[in-house]
């Protein structure tokens, strides 16, 4: 997928164009990926996503003035928790740079586990969340972040793929 950012696509295209602002109302978006230790497939999505993207160009002046194309939204994410993020992706970047940040408000923690089970290895057996904070920056070949959970009674079982089985996985101190 190198080169395959929104940012580096939007410099392929062979006209010059620019959009100032995109409203976006009531939007769905969904990413799935397939975990290479569970075999399984996790689906993060929002749903009734209010937003705007600003800034939306190929042309070289413009960018020269104001080189990022920004992506600020609200959602419901996974139909469980209200969350607010930001995305900055810089279109003079060769490396397919980008930032993302956001915030998440309260939810129970078992109703993510159709995501953390097959991408994190991570069954949630009960508790609640009282917000995430994060903050992603990457580029085409590596990605890091930092993150914020806080939490109440939680209780997480680690898991192990053992013979095509996901199964619990005993911890070690």
């Amino acid at each position: 997928k190198v080169g395959k950012y929104p940012q580096q696509l939007m410099q392929t295209i062979k006209f010059p164009f620019s959009i100032q602002k995109i409203i976006i109302k009531d939007g769905y978006a969904a990413y799935t990926e397939k975990s290479d230790i569970s075999m399984k497939a996790g689906t993060v999505f929002f749903k009734n996503i209010q937003g705007t993207i600003t800034n939306v160009t190929n042309i070289k002046n413009l960018i020269s003035k104001n080189n990022v194309t920004m992506l600020d939204q609200n959602a419901s994410l996974m139909g469980i928790s209200k969350m607010h993020t930001v995305c900055r992706l810089p279109l003079n970047s060769t490396n397919g740079a980008f930032e993302v940040s956001g915030e998440a408000g309260a939810f129970n923690g078992p109703d993510v586990n159709p995501m953390v089970e097959a991408l994190g290895m991570v069954n949630i057996e009960s508790g609640k969340i009282n917000n995430l904070t994060f903050k992603i920056t990457g580029t085409d070949h590596a990605t890091k972040g930092t993150s914020v959970l806080l939490y109440e009674n939680l209780k997480v079982e680690l898991l192990k793929q053992d013979s095509g089985e996901v199964k619990k996985k005993n911890l070690m101190s």
